[in-house]
């Protein structure tokens, strides 16, 4: 059962962390495309998401290969 648990959690973080890297791409690249005026806050976003989602992916595959060798 704690194994499954694992598995589990290690999808569901590292589905949450790629759809944040996704989402940052996208939001940086509707920078290019819009005024200025809209974009400042785009970006900033974007750069949250990437940094954000980086770090939980890393994270994520990190703690999953402790867990797994510790055993």
């Amino acid at each position: 059962m704690n194994r499954i648990l694992l598995w589990f959690l290690f999808g569901v973080f590292t589905s949450l962390a790629l759809l944040m890297v996704v989402f940052g791409i996208l939001f940086i690249k509707d920078v290019y495309g819009h005024s200025a005026e809209a974009s400042f806050g785009s970006l900033i976003f974007g750069i949250l998401l990437l940094l954000v989602g980086g770090g939980v992916l890393s994270s994520t595959i990190a703690e999953t290969i402790r867990k797994l060798f510790q055993r």
